[in-house]
């Protein structure tokens, strides 16, 4: 006998039962998914965007902050280093090149940050002190000209305390923080702010290296590891981070599961509560011949449908909410995170699938046991 024609008839005459079942399960795995997707995708975008990055010299200082300020351009100042150490990077075999960095002014609140040529990686160079280069986001065009603004304000006026600087080309799409950057001459930021190289060079934000060799690369950043420079490698610091964000994932996903037990055990207990109004249609199904397992069959596989329903929309929610909240995040912060389903993602839908079915044999077990004589009394 067929199963799903007392289903539907179920379903028709409460609807609005079957209905928040469905959006309770849904919404209790959309959270799990949506748990599951951020740590990764914040990840892989941390990840990939610090992968220019080999090494990073810096003032003493917490060295968290300073890969999220050279690295990631969350505009917290850094303490100046000392020009002499860029001259030393400079010089000390082993550099395949460096850069220094400089940050602290902006137009509309973008970073504008002093760089070398070779900083540009063969994207364009620095002919004239007012050449600038604009991230893919910037919203500049070749041959616009700006003035910038010293902090995050933004310059609404014509400055003459400022260079005019001129855009001479886009940079190519990285999907990271560059991409909200403008890029000038280092030179011509010190000129700016009436710093002139000497014997040294005026101090730095950071100086960003690329060592020739992963020999080199341990020896350079034991080299500046001293009193007055502190050298590192972004990738170190994330996998710290990293740890901290995974035991914070630990809880949340903790979280998730206890709540998609409570909206399991809530499930069973309105499938049990509704049990009174399907007595009746059980017994005279019986009555009319029906075989005890097709009742059974026929409560199991309603709660297992309306479980995988609200399963699969969940998880549909969960990746649209990550997906959206990562393309906010990318135009905040230029940083692309990727929002894919995995296998976890699958596996734990899987899952509640496995236990929803599993619980789901009690009430079923309930409508097998049931007496038809006196259910037809009642």
């Amino acid at each position: 006998m067929n199963p799903f024609p007392i289903i539907r008839a179920s379903w028709r005459r409460y609807p609005g039962t079957a209905l928040a079942t469905v959006l309770l399960v849904a919404l209790a795995v959309a959270l799990g998914t949506a748990v599951s997707l951020l740590e990764p995708s914040i990840r892989r975008g941390a990840t990939a965007a610090a992968d220019r990055f080999d090494l990073v010299v810096g003032a003493p200082g917490g060295e968290a902050q300073l890969v999220l300020s050279a690295v990631y351009l969350d505009g917290t100042p850094l303490p100046p280093l000392s020009g002499a150490v860029l001259d030393r990077v400079r010089n000390e075999a082993g550099v395949a090149w460096c850069s220094p960095l400089l940050f602290g002014d902006t137009w509309r609140g973008l970073p504008i940050v002093g760089v070398d040529e070779v900083f540009l990686d063969g994207q364009g160079a620095f002919r004239a002190p007012e050449d600038a280069y604009a991230g893919a986001l910037v919203p500049l065009e070749p041959g616009e000209r700006f003035h910038g603004a010293h902090g995050a304000a933004a310059v609404t006026e014509h400055d003459e305390s400022h260079t005019e600087y001129v855009v001479r080309g886009r940079l190519a799409p990285t999907g990271t923080p560059w991409d909200r950057a403008l890029l000038v001459s280092a030179s011509s930021l010190w000129r700016t702010h009436g710093l002139v190289a000497g014997q040294s060079s005026p101090p730095v934000s950071a100086v960003v290296v690329k060592p020739r060799s992963v020999a080199d690369a341990y020896r350079l950043r034991q080299l500046f590891r001293t009193e007055s420079s502190v050298a590192l490698f972004p990738a170190e610091v994330l996998v710290r981070l990293y740890a901290l964000l995974g035991d914070a994932q630990t809880l949340f996903s903790g979280m998730a599961r206890l709540a998609q037990g409570a909206v399991l055990a809530a499930v069973l207990m309105a499938v049990f509560a509704g049990m009174a109004r399907r007595r009746k249609t059980l017994a005279v199904l019986r009555a009319l011949g029906a075989p005890r397992r097709y009742g059974a069959l026929a409560l199991w596989l309603e709660v297992f449908l309306m479980l995988a329903a609200g399963g699969l929309v969940g998880l549909v929610l969960g990746w649209g909410l990550c997906a959206w909240g990562a393309s906010l995040a990318a135009k905040a912060t230029g940083v692309a995170l990727t929002v894919t389903l995995g296998k976890s993602e699958w596996a734990a839908f899987g899952l509640t699938l496995l236990v929803g079915g599993a619980a789901a044999l009690l009430p079923a077990w309930s409508g097998y046991r049931l007496s038809v004589a006196a259910a037809l009394r009642e």
